[in-house]
C-alpha cells in the first residue's frame, strides 16, 4: 500500500510470487549463518573457502582449528598445518603437533580408501543416516506458525485500512516470522544433509579408478579432521569416522 512515510511501515509476507524459490533461499541462508557464526571453543573464527581443508582441521588438544602455514628455509618451501593457538601463543597455549600438508591429504585418501574398500558396509550406514535425517518432519510446526501468521497479517491489513494502531500486532507478526525462519532453517539444514548423504552414496557406488586427493570431494564429503599426537580422525559428513595412524611431526 502506498506510504510516503507519514505512517509506520509494516512488512506483509507472501503477497507476490517469489523470484527465488523459498527452499533454495533458506538453504543459502542456513549456509551463510553457519559461515558467519563459526565458533570453536567459544572463539569466533572467520570462514575461509580458499582451501578445502580450511575450518575442517581441528586440534585434538585444545579443540581449535588448524591454519595453513608456509615455512621457507634456505630456498626450500614446506607447507604445514598448525593449531592457531600454537601459532599465536606458542607451546604455552597449545602443545599440539604440526602436520605436513602432504601427510594431511594422504590421510584423507587413506580414509576414502578404507570406505571404498568396505563399500557395502559403509553404504548401509550412510543410507540409514539419510533415512534418519529425512524422517524429521517440520511440516506440522511450520503449518501451525504459517496459519497464525496469515491470520495476523490479515488483521494487520485491516488495521492499516482503518488507520488503527498496528504496533502490537506488528510485534506479534515479527515473533511469528522469526519462529517460522528458525523452522525453515532447520528444514533446509536437514534437506541439505540428506542431499549430501545421497550424493556420497551415489559417488561411492559409482566411482571407478584410482582414489586421489580432490578438493571438491573434500568440500562435499569431509566434515572434519581431528589431529591427535599419534593419529588423526577423518569424519565424513555421513558421520563415519576413520582413524589414520602416521608419523608425528613436532
Amino acid at each position: 500500500m502506498k506510504n510516503d512515510g507519514i505512517v509506520p511501515q509494516y512488512y506483509v509476507e507472501g503477497c507476490h510470487e517469489a523470484i527465488i524459490p523459498k527452499g533454495i533461499y533458506m538453504r543459502v541462508q542456513e549456509e551463510m549463518f553457519r559461515r558467519s557464526h563459526m565458533k570453536i571453543k567459544g572463539h569466533r573464527r572467520i570462514y575461509s573457502s580458499r582451501y578445502a581443508l580450511s575450518g575442517v582441521v581441528i586440534c585434538g588438544v585444545c579443540g581449535d582449528i588448524y591454519r595453513r602455514v608456509v615455512w621457507t628455509s634456505h630456498g626450500k618451501r614446506l607447507v604445514v598445518w598448525r593449531c592457531v593457538n600454537r601459532v599465536n601463543g606458542g607451546k604455552k597455549n597449545c602443545c599440539s603437533r604440526t602436520i605436513r600438508e602432504d601427510e594431511l591429504k594422504g590421510a584423507v585418501v587413506k580414509a576414502m580408501k578404507e570406505v571404498f574398500g568396505k563399500k557395502e558396509l559403509y553404504l548401509d550406514t550412510i543410507k540409514e543416516s539419510a533415512r534418519e535425517v529425512l524422517s524429521r518432519n517440520h511440516s506440522k510446526a511450520l503449518g501451525k506458525v504459517e496459519t497464525a501468521l496469515a491470520a495476523k497479517q490479515e488483521e494487520l491489513l485491516g488495521l492499516i485500512k482503518s488507520a488503527g494502531d498496528c504496533d502490537a500486532i506488528a510485534d506479534e507478526i515479527d515473533k511469528l516470522r522469526n519462529e517460522k525462519e528458525e523452522i525453515l532453517l532447520k528444514e533446509a539444514s536437514d534437506k541439505g544433509m540428506a542431499q549430501r548423504l545421497n550424493q556420497m552414496t551415489d559417488f561411492i557406488d559409482s566411482y571407478q579408478g584410482e582414489i586421489v586427493y580432490d578438493e571438491q570431494i573434500v568440500r562435499k564429503f569431509i566434515d572434519k579432521i581431528t589431529i591427535y599426537e599419534w593419529y588423526l580422525t577423518v569424519m565424513f559428513k555421513s558421520g563415519i569416522c576413520i582413524d589414520i595412524f602416521g608419523d608425528t611431526l613436532q
